[in-house]
């Protein structure tokens, strides 16, 4: 049986859990995402179960605070919460595309086929996270601080695999 492929459009917190979902069921995901970074700066009060699936995924290896002894941190920015899950859906090989739309879906064309999605670069966005280099893509990442300088206004993928070295797709 052929790998499922999944298309999430949105990089938020539901679109990349989702992402992260698809991925732990053995799909094969790719999220496209118009905004170029992560910039919200929203201040969220997680609920109980929030902070425990953030915590089983990861979280607590990015975030050393976010335990679940004691009394656990209940409050994260947008921009960690989808930095968390991010790392995360990297690791499990979800690629991303930023600075992009999804401009349209066309329904399967006789039995057999398959739905088709067209994917457009967002003009005057540049391109963000996981869009360059791979180290440097992976290290901004990692590292839960914006890129400052300019980027190129190119659309391309990025894919992490845990046992080797990320790479970049120019798809």
């Amino acid at each position: 049986r052929p790998r499922q492929e999944v298309l999430v459009s949105g990089a938020g917190p539901v679109g990349l859990r989702a992402a992260v979902e698809c991925a732990l069921l053995g799909m094969h995901v790719t999220v496209v995402e118009m905004r170029s970074a992560f910039s919200r700066a929203n201040i969220l009060t997680l609920w109980a179960q929030t902070h425990a699936d953030l915590v089983g995924l990861g979280a607590k290896y990015y975030y050393p605070s976010m335990q679940m002894v004691g009394n656990p941190r209940l409050f994260l920015g947008t921009r960690q919460m989808q930095l968390v899950l991010l790392k995360t859906a990297l690791l499990l090989g979800v690629r991303c595309t930023y600075a992009a739309r999804l401009a349209a879906v066309a329904e399967p064309r006789g039995a057999g086929g398959r739905w088709e999605a067209v994917v457009m670069p967002c003009l005057g966005r540049s391109a963000g996270p996981g869009t360059e280099g791979a180290g440097d893509s992976l290290g901004r990442a990692l590292a839960f601080r914006p890129e400052k300088s300019a980027r190129k206004t190119v659309v391309r993928t990025s894919r992490c695999n845990a046992l080797e070295v990320s790479e970049v797709d120019g798809d």
